[in-house]
């Protein structure tokens, strides 16, 4: 069986944490606190992730703040900010990035023309807009056009 994950802290650092939790004027450091708070209170780190916070996180996020906060004190909880965990989410798919930075680089091609050309013989479009993207990459097929700006699937 794992071992719950704990913390324990110094009473200067517990005071720190109830000033950030009660007086910061970012919503995201005072829930982070919090809960970084009620785990070092003893609560589970699962529990406090589903009822103990604003509303419902993963279990990965919570423990995420709580290694922030271990590597770098509350100054970890403030830095990273909502979006992703420690690290942001590129550096995990740096070949995504690269795949995509790639096809952009290119420029709109024979998929794009495909999506927009008014005939098919037309010219290929010469900017990009949502819908070329969109039909240049092969993982965005499944998004809206208006998804493919903001990042949310159909």
């Amino acid at each position: 069986m794992a071992r719950r994950r704990t913390l324990r802290l110094k009473t200067r650092e517990q005071r720190e944490l109830e000033y950030y939790r009660d007086h910061d004027g970012r919503p995201y450091v005072r829930e982070r606190c919090s809960a970084v708070l009620k785990v070092a209170a003893g609560e589970a780190p699962h529990a406090v992730a589903r009822q103990g916070v604003l509303k419902p996180r993963d279990p990965d996020t919570l423990y995420g703040w709580v290694t922030a906060y271990e590597e770098e004190g509350v100054a970890g909880l403030v830095a990273h900010q909502q979006g992703g965990t420690v690290g942001g989410y590129f550096e995990e798919c740096e070949a995504v990035q690269e795949e995509l930075l790639e096809t952009l680089r290119a420029g709109p091609g024979e998929a794009a023309r495909r999506e927009v050309a008014v005939t098919k013989t037309g010219p290929a479009p010469s900017r990009w807009t949502l819908r070329t993207i969109r039909a240049s990459v092969d993982w965005l097929t499944d998004y809206t056009v208006s998804g493919v700006g903001h990042g949310e699937r159909t």
